[in-house]
């Protein structure tokens, strides 16, 4: 931010050629993966996470998932991506889908995961009782002492806020 337009586009000049080397490096190791896991008949998670993706996308098949699941449960929702809240948006029902998270425990962004869709729910799901999308705040816990929870919340209270960590640490 302290630096000219021109600067910024003489910047930008300058790293074009590396990063389209760059770019051609990283598809290459992605073509190779991929070759390799096809020959030996290997698929990893993200693979089965897009290969849903693509079944999914005809709106039939969708609509029979749709049908078939009465109920979708996702524990641990604050660690799911977006190709994961488009799959579960695929093939959910506006009174089927029961969600579990706490942000505060959200580890895996090295594996995309996007704590602000459990944040957007959280926000937007606090509903009276009776309302499908409604939120169940759980505050109690019965396997801590006080004393423990007493001293986690003080300590949390005082470094976690929205602007760190993506949430108030308050009351709820």
């Amino acid at each position: 931010f302290f630096q000219s337009p021109e600067n910024f586009c003489r910047d930008l000049n300058e790293m074009q050629a590396g990063m389209k080397y760059l770019h051609c490096l990283v598809a290459r190791l992605t073509a190779a993966y991929q070759a390799k896991k096809a020959d030996k008949g290997l698929v990893d998670f993200n693979d089965l996470e897009h290969f849903t993706l693509a079944i999914l996308s005809d709106a039939q098949v969708a609509a029979q998932y749709r049908c078939k699941f009465e109920f979708i449960f996702v524990d641990e929702y604050q660690d799911s991506n977006l190709v994961q809240e488009t799959i579960i948006n695929r093939i959910k029902r506006d009174d089927n889908l029961f969600l579990v998270g706490d942000v505060k425990q959200s580890i895996y962004r090295f594996r995309l995961a996007d704590p602000t869709l459990f944040l957007a729910k959280y926000e937007r799901w606090g509903q009276p009782t009776g309302h499908p999308q409604r939120r169940i705040d759980l505050s109690t816990n019965f396997r801590s002492r006080p004393e423990i929870i007493n001293g986690v919340n003080d300590i949390f209270r005082q470094i976690m806020s929205s602007q760190c960590g993506e949430i108030d640490y308050d009351e709820q």
